[in-house]
Formats: structure tokens, C-alpha cells, sequence
């Protein structure tokens, strides 16, 4: 009672298709899982800039006024410092501190009182 050699092909093809099938599913759950892991979801607060504030540097501090930010005394209540100027959220030291959008860039924020 050997294995001909048609069950043995039958075999060998079907053990292909299963460890082409488990790869595919290995690949495909480590791209996403890096593609999560690149691009951490957004934090919430932020304020839209809509109108000009002017040239902001590392330093300066800003307070919300209505929808837009606007320079602020760095002692003044509810003001907060900018720590960094990047492009992107993702380049803030800390993603959930509250950052303003403003020409393209992305102002990082922490707040101005200790």
C-alpha cells in the first residue's frame, strides 16, 4: 500500500497553495501593521489658522483667539510656547499637546506656564 505518484503531486500542490496562502498572510498583516505604526493617528487639539499672524519663531508664545492663534504674552493666562516648527504633526516632541497649523507648517506647542 504505497503513495502513487498522482497522490503525491496532489499533495505537493496543495501544501504550495497552503504556504503560499499563510506568506501572502504574514506580508500583508506586517504592511499594515508598519503603516499604522508610520502614521499614528492625529491628535485632537489643534487650532486651524485662517488669517496671518505674522513671523512666528521657536520661543514665542500664541493664545487662541477665536478660530485663529495670535502672539501672546508668555505670562499671560492660556498662552502657550511654541517648542517647534515642523511640517508635519508627526514632527511635534509631543503629538498630543495642542499645535496650529499656520502657512504649511505645523507650530508645536506646549503650554507657556510652568
Amino acid at each position: 500500500m504505497g503513495v502513487d505518484s498522482s497522490t503525491k503531486i496532489v499533495i505537493g500542490v496543495v501544501g504550495g497553495v497552503v504556504l503560499g496562502v499563510v506568506t501572502c498572510a504574514i506580508v500583508g498583516v506586517s504592511y499594515f501593521v508598519g503603516i499604522r505604526q508610520e502614521n499614528p493617528p492625529l491628535p485632537a487639539p489643534a487650532v486651524e489658522q485662517s488669517s496671518a499672524v505674522g513671523a512666528l519663531a521657536v520661543g514665542d508664545c500664541v493664545k487662541q483667539a477665536g478660530a485663529d492663534a495670535a502672539p501672546a504674552d508668555c505670562a499671560e493666562q492660556g498662552a502657550y510656547r511654541i517648542v517647534k516648527i515642523g511640517a508635519s504633526v508627526i514632527d511635534c516632541p509631543d503629538a498630543g499637546q495642542p499645535h496650529v497649523f499656520l502657512g504649511g507648517k505645523v507650530l508645536c506647542l506646549a503650554p507657556a506656564a510652568p
